[in-house]
C-alpha cells in the first residue's frame, strides 16, 4: 500500500491519458498500513504525536510538489504552522480542513512542552468539533458507528487521509494542466505549419 510520490517529470503529459495521470497522482505519499498500525496501538499522548508528523509529511510533500523552487524555502526549518498558512494561502487546503490540522499542532506542542499535560476526552472532543462534518460522517460510515462516537484514532486518521488526498488532487491538477498546455502546444504548431502567415 506504500505509494511513493512518482516525480512529476517522469512521464510524458501528453502521451498518457487522465486515467494514467490519476493513477499517477492516488498514490499517497506514506504507507498507510503503518499510520493505522502506529494509530491504533498507541496511546492518546502517542497518537498526537504519530499524526502531527504525518500531517507534517504531508504538508511538507504538498510545498515540495506545488512550487516551482522548493529548496527557496526550506520546508524542514519552517513551523508546522508557517507550512499549514502557505499551503491554505496556495489554495492546497480549504480552509475548513485547516482546522484539524491546526489543532493537533497546538494539541502536540501542549504534550511536548508540558509534563503534567493529560490528553482527556474534553479535548477529543475539541478536536472532534473542528473537523468537517462530511470527514466524520466518512469515518462513521466506515466504523459502523455514529459521528459522535468516533475514537481518537478514527479522528486523526480521516483528518490526514482527507489531507492527503488534497495533495494528491493538487499533483493531478498539475499533471493535468501541463498536458493540456503541450496539447495547445503542438495544436498552435499544427496551425503554424498549416497557415504561417497567421504568425
Amino acid at each position: 500500500m506504500r505509494g511513493k510520490c512518482v516525480n512529476e517529470g517522469k512521464a510524458s503529459p501528453d502521451a498518457v491519458d487522465d486515467e494514467a495521470l490519476w493513477k499517477e497522482s492516488c498514490e499517497f505519499s506514506f504507507d498507510i498500513r503503518k499510520l493505522q498500525s502506529r494509530l491504533r496501538n498507541a496511546e492518546g499522548w502517542q497518537q498526537i504525536i504519530q499524526a502531527h508528523l504525518y500531517l507534517d509529511h504531508v504538508i511538507s510533500q504538498m510545498l515540495t510538489e506545488a512550487l516551482l523552487r522548493p529548496q527557496e524555502i526550506d520546508a524542514d526549518r519552517m513551523s508546522f504552522d508557517a507550512k499549514l498558512r502557505l499551503v491554505r494561502a496556495m489554495g492546497l487546503v480549504p480552509d475548513e480542513l485547516a482546522g484539524a490540522p491546526r489543532k493537533i499542532n497546538k494539541l502536540r506542542n501542549r504534550l511536548a512542552h508540558d509534563l503534567d499535560y493529560e490528553l482527556d476526552q474534553k479535548l477529543i472532543t475539541e478536536l472532534r468539533s473542528v473537523i468537517p462534518i462530511q470527514l466524520k460522517q466518512a469515518a462513521a460510515e466506515t466504523a459502523q458507528k455514529d459521528p459522535a462516537d468516533l475514537n481518537l484514532f478514527e479522528l486523526l486518521q480521516v483528518t490526514i487521509i482527507q489531507l492527503e488526498i488534497f495533495r494528491q488532487k493538487a499533483k493531478y491538477e498539475r499533471l493535468h494542466n501541463a498536458k493540456a498546455r503541450k496539447r495547445l502546444r503542438r495544436v498552435l504548431d499544427e496551425v503554424k505549419a498549416q497557415h504561417p502567415d497567421i504568425f
